[in-house]
Parts: C-alpha cells; sequence; structure tokens
C-alpha cells in the first residue's frame, strides 16, 4: 500500500515531515503539495491514483495520532 512507504512504524516515518506523529501539520504538508506540479503530487500520493485527491486528505485523517504522544 502507497501509505506504508510515508506511515511505516518499521521505517520510523511517521507523517510527510518524519516526525513520528501524524497531525494537522501533515495536512498542511499535503495541501501545498496539492497546490505542485502533477509530478510532485505523484511523488506524495497516499492513495495510488497519480493525483492528490480528497481521498489522500481522507487516508491522512484516518491515520491522526498516529505516533504522538
Amino acid at each position: 500500500m502507497i501509505l506504508r512507504r510515508f506511515f511505516s512504524t518499521a521505517s520510523g516515518l511517521g507523517g510527510l515531515n518524519e516526525t513520528d506523529c501524524v497531525d494537522e501539520k501533515d495536512t498542511d504538508i499535503l495541501t501545498g503539495i496539492l497546490r505542485s506540479s502533477s509530478d510532485v503530487q505523484k511523488k506524495f500520493d497516499l492513495t495510488g491514483d497519480g493525483t492528490i485527491t480528497e481521498r489522500d486528505f481522507d487516508a491522512l485523517q484516518d491515520l491522526y495520532g498516529n505516533g504522538c504522544s
């Protein structure tokens, strides 16, 4: 699954900013990527459909709180 690339506990990644915590900062990053070129969006697409859509934000929201203390 594409999400594992960003949110794998085995790799120590905890979000798009690698803070081990999935939170609103990750949403801010994804929003910025949404405004980027399609090539950049493909690299950060969480659902694997090639573009940042509402589905990616939903997937990110489902992970909120992971790794946060």
